[in-house]
């Protein structure tokens, strides 16, 4: 996956969240950006970034997308986090790192690496979030 790649090309992009209990799908389409870690690109770089996004309140310091992104992996499961040190999908298996044997089942939360992190940005789009207001009317 090379989705911090494709979003700084093609911004505009759609999600769909399906809540199973009420069989009730919402759709927001809108525009994303990646914000990377401070570990791949250097804070200055970030803060400019951030300064063109507008963003409010914490949201506007990088200290904040670093501390937002350690507690959002914190959360996910290690089977998940284990998935980001394996090869990017369609990769041959004979252009592997590492035999599929020798993969990971469950990667820690504090077990981190620099070259992880690194393999993880160019391979998933970066946790962010966005303030949205739909009037209650829209919710029927």
């Amino acid at each position: 996956m090379q989705k911090p790649n494709h979003l700084a090309a093609h911004k505009d992009l759609e999600v769909a969240w399906w809540i199973e209990a009420t069989n009730v799908q919402f759709r927001f389409a809108g525009q994303g950006v990646t914000i990377p870690s401070t570990k791949v690109e250097p804070s200055e770089s970030i803060a400019k970034k951030l300064k063109e996004l507008n963003p409010v309140g914490d949201e506007a310091n990088v200290e904040y997308w670093e501390k937002e992104r350690a507690r959002l992996w914190k959360e996910v499961s290690g089977h998940l986090r284990a998935g980001f040190a394996r090869p990017a999908p369609g990769t041959p298996l004979d252009q592997a790192d590492r035999k599929p044997e020798d993969w990971s089942e469950s990667i820690p939360a504090e077990s981190v690496r620099h070259d992880m992190i690194a393999r993880a940005y160019n391979r998933m789009i970066p946790r962010s979030r966005r303030r949205l207001t739909l009037p209650l009317s829209t919710l029927h």
